[in-house]
């Protein structure tokens, strides 16, 4: 499968894994699994509860898709859109707009700011 295909230019769609990566898929998912213990116990009773662990559960997907990357335009679109997105997500969407007194409602340029100068 490709993720780009022109002409007889094509960047699959590959992951790696030698010993560098196992050793760093060890780690993001075992840091990965002490937040969502955490995590389990800080969020009880919120009314977000689930969102919170969609988030993340896809920012967790992302950063294992970024250990495993076999070329850079996966590792870009990982990095860049993957793990952006839940951040920014949660970041602005935490409590509604209304219930936050207004110095701690969010701006409409958050989510801006955060994805793009995350990587810059």
């Amino acid at each position: 499968m490709a993720l780009v295909s022109v002409g007889n230019f094509q960047v699959p769609m590959a992951l790696q894994v030698d010993q560098l990566s196992a050793v760093m898929l060890l780690v993001v998912s075992g840091i990965g699994l002490l937040i969502f213990i955490y995590s389990v116990g800080y969020m009880h009773g919120d009314t977000g509860y689930y969102r919170f662990f969609a988030y993340m559960s896809l920012f967790a997907f992302s950063m294992l898709t970024l250990v495993l990357a076999g070329n850079y335009l996966l590792l870009y679109f990982a990095g860049r859109r993957l793990a952006s997105a839940p951040i920014t997500s949660s970041a602005t969407s935490t409590t509604s707009p209304k219930r936050q007194p207004p110095a701690r409602r969010p701006s409409s340029s958050t989510a801006w700011v955060t994805s793009a100068s995350a990587w810059e």
